[in-house]
């Protein structure tokens, strides 16, 4: 992952350890871009803080991209955290249909006036490509049995 230079252990988040954790000020801008291990359609992404003493993350967008560098960013949407500790899980609710490589998260408010603001773990859930083409698949061969169902009923009504 790639985070700002102020932005420290930002390394972290992708792991099980919760005892550490990213920390950054919270006056500077924040972000942090994740590259995933293969392409997936981002369904919802769980963050997790377990730091008493630090600000906690209040408002965050989420983009997507194939690749990275990019200037081509999806917006995936903004999202509220509650002002608690442990794990909040938040589904996508502006889905887009491009697969994700890569996820951009900009920190944007925060809870408290603490200095620091810290941030313990990120977790990205999805579906693989090859499950959603799957998942597309079974919803037009559905809508074809309705057309083909349909069909039938008005040949069988003459």
């Amino acid at each position: 992952g790639q985070s700002p230079a102020s932005a420290k252990g930002f390394n972290n988040l992708l792991n099980n350890d919760k005892d550490k954790y990213g920390i950054s000020a919270c006056s500077e801008k924040k972000w942090v871009v994740i590259g995933l291990s293969e392409d997936i359609l981002v369904t919802s992404i769980v963050m997790a803080n377990y730091e008493k003493y630090s600000s906690m993350l209040k408002d965050f967008q989420l983009l997507a991209a194939s690749s990275y560098p990019t200037d081509q960013w999806i917006d995936l949407g903004t999202y509220t955290a509650k002002p608690q500790l442990g794990e909040q899980t938040f589904n996508i609710t502006q889905m887009s249909s491009a697969h994700t490589r890569y996820l951009k998260i900009k920190f944007m408010t925060h809870y408290l006036d603490e200095a620091l603001c810290t941030l313990s773990q990120i977790k990205v859930h999805g579906m693989t490509v090859i499950a959603s083409l799957n998942e597309e698949v079974e919803k037009s061969n559905n809508h074809m049995r309705e057309v083909l169902n349909h069909l039938n009923n008005e040949n069988n009504d003459e």
